[in-house]
């Protein structure tokens, strides 16, 4: 057992600052979906929420979507630290998350609210395009070894 916790807490450690960007935006949008629940006013007032409420209209709904997403890809990125690589899924909640900054975004500027918030969930957008092509290039890399591990050898 204490093998497994050095083994978890130095490959943690390892990963983590490399991998900065996408836990802030796990947090974040787990926080995003926290506000959604908590103060349902603002997603039936507030001009950026206008494509969310033409998919589904309901705070409460987008808020554990929201919250769903966060914690599923900061669950991945912990695994994706401590016991296996996992660039397939992280590529995969890259462009998830991508969606919804680009859905906050998307309804602001169709409103004609650009606000510093928009400009900040633009930001996201391309930093979560970036992380996905990241994780691609990673993904590719796990797929070439794994292939060559599977491969018989012929003596």
């Amino acid at each position: 057992m204490q093998t497994l916790v050095v083994h978890v807490r130095d490959n943690f450690a390892r990963v983590f600052v490399g991998r900065m960007i996408e836990w802030e935006h796990s947090i974040g949008l787990f926080l995003f979906g926290l506000s959604l629940m908590l103060y349902p006013p603002l997603f039936d007032t507030a001009a950026g929420f206008a494509s969310f409420r033409a998919m589904h209209p309901s705070a409460d709904f987008w808020g554990l979507v929201c919250m769903s997403v966060g914690t599923a890809r900061f669950l991945v990125l912990t695994i994706n630290g401590t016991i296996r690589r996992s660039p397939h899924l992280r590529a995969f909640f890259a462009a998830v998350t991508a969606f919804f900054w680009f859905q906050a975004a998307y309804g602001a500027v169709v409103a004609d609210r650009l606000s510093p918030v928009t400009l900040l969930y633009m930001s996201f957008v391309g930093w979560e395009f970036v992380i996905f092509l990241i994780c691609m290039r990673y993904a590719k890399l796990e797929d070439i070894k794994a292939v060559a591990r599977d491969r018989p050898t012929h003596a």
